[in-house]
């Protein structure tokens, strides 16, 4: 079983502002958004398949606690309440599908993913068209563990609408299950 505890810091993010955008967040607050969340620190406490996640930043500190498998209640992250269920996605990922507690949105999920000394955080909203396809919006945060060296393991993306995705996403919508 990977081991994700530890004190992470935030190496780079890519599309933050087009997922509070796809989310429906007007260009001020995304604004806010962004600035607030340039540098969050995460810390992650993991006994087995119970994980505890820290996620601080400038304006507010978030906690999840979850067991693998099992439904729990987090926010999205533009404040919307949902239920939750993480599943193993492969031996190093975690991914969770949220669903909204009350009123109507967006699909949402994260996944978590351990490669190398790296943590990838992929937040995403899938978003349709008048023409009735999915779109996958995603913000990828690299992360790396406070007390081991930086690796830049190279990553695989795709790069449609000018986004960048992790091929996985892309599989989960092929298959219908977001």
């Amino acid at each position: 079983m990977p081991n994700f505890a530890g004190n992470w810091k935030m190496k780079n993010s890519e599309n933050f502002d087009e997922l509070l955008r796809a989310l429906g967040v007007n260009s001020v607050l995304r604004t806010i958004a962004g600035a607030a969340a340039s540098r969050p620190n995460v810390e992650i406490r993991q006994d087995g398949e119970h994980f505890h996640i820290k996620t601080s930043t400038t304006v507010r500190t978030m906690e999840i606690d979850f067991l693998i498998g099992e439904e729990f209640e987090e926010e999205t992250v533009d404040r919307r309440k949902c239920k939750s269920l993480a599943t193993w996605e492969t031996e190093n990922k975690i991914y969770c599908k949220q669903t909204l507690l009350s009123g109507s949105g967006p699909k949402t999920f994260w996944s978590r993913e351990l490669r190398g000394d790296e943590l990838i955080l992929v937040s995403g909203v899938v978003t349709y068209s008048p023409w009735f396809y999915r779109k996958v919006v995603t913000d990828t945060c690299r992360w790396t563990e406070d007390s081991k060296p930086q690796v830049n393991p190279e990553i695989i993306t795709l790069t449609p609408w000018k986004l960048s995705f992790p091929l996985f996403v892309l599989e989960k919508v092929l298959q219908g299950l977001l």
